[in-house]
């Protein structure tokens, strides 16, 4: 009986570590708008990087050297080349993560309130609650 109970706590133990989860966590405002800044940086760096990997063979040429200099060259012109897409393609993805984090947003402030209270304007303010939903 003991050998049954601890067969069956180790396989709950086992089940439980290795399974997926089913319930797929919600992303906050707060993660999209990290995602949206860690995404602009790399894009900025990409894009950096792309007139200084064409420039730098300039400056290698000039260095007497066998093939494995041509393969330097060309491979750092092929990658500068290739950091202006990569670049356009990370901005793009840093616009759309900002704009899920700004399609939900709560605000609170004080709203203006007019009254004619005895044939006169008085400004009165209240508090209030405004929740903005983008749908597309």
């Amino acid at each position: 009986m003991k050998k049954i109970i601890i067969f069956i706590l180790c396989l709950a133990i086992t089940i439980n570590s290795f399974s997926q989860q089913s319930i797929p966590p919600t992303a906050s405002n707060i993660d999209y708008m990290k995602r949206g800044k860690h995404l602009q940086t790399a894009a900025t760096i990409t894009l950096i990087a792309c007139p200084v990997l064409i420039g730098l063979p300039l400056l290698i040429t000039q260095v007497p050297g066998g093939s494995s200099t041509g393969v330097i060259i060309y491979g750092s012109l092929y990658a500068g080349f290739l950091c202006l897409p990569i670049s356009i393609v990370l901005f793009i993805l840093a616009s759309h993560q900002m704009k899920k984090a700004k399609a939900v947003s709560l605000n609170f402030k004080m709203e203006p309130l007019p009254g004619i209270p005895r044939y006169s304007f008085t400004q009165s303010s209240y508090p209030a609650l405004s929740l903005r939903l983008k749908l597309k």
